[in-house]
């Protein structure tokens, strides 16, 4: 439970990474579906997009959005050091761009319960019927 005016932090793996996507059509395996169930014994893997919904409907607000790296990289980065510097640039420019989010291995989402004063100006904002 959140107390009203409490703040929770979400990290979990990005269902709908576009570079895993990509890399899925570049193998071929579309068609094994990409079970992310090995992510570090994550159940039930969700997109930024699932998540916002999940939250807004709990309740919460989000107060603010922080991508994970483009890819944790492994020994097929650590070796090509030029690979492993053009990642680093390509995520730091993902950074700056609206759609930067959608390209990153996890997510992390800061949320707020809302208190009494935000709830009075939604019901101010709300539209009157």
């Amino acid at each position: 439970m959140c107390k009203p005016g409490g703040s929770v932090i979400i990290t979990t793996p990005n269902k709908t990474n576009a570079i895993r996507i990509i890399g899925m059509i570049f193998r071929s395996s579309i068609s094994s579906k990409s079970n992310f169930k090995q992510e570090g014994g994550h159940i039930s893997v969700k997109g930024l997009n699932e998540w916002l919904r999940i939250v807004r409907k709990g309740g919460f607000i989000v107060e603010d959005i922080k991508r994970g790296a483009l890819i944790y990289g492994g020994p097929r980065y650590n070796c090509h050091p030029v690979l492993f510097a053009f990642v680093l640039i390509v995520d730091c420019i993902l950074e700056f761009l609206p759609l930067g989010k959608h390209f990153s291995e996890s997510v992390t989402l800061k949320l707020r319960k809302p208190n009494d004063e935000d709830n009075k100006l939604r019901a101010f904002y709300a539209p009157k019927t």
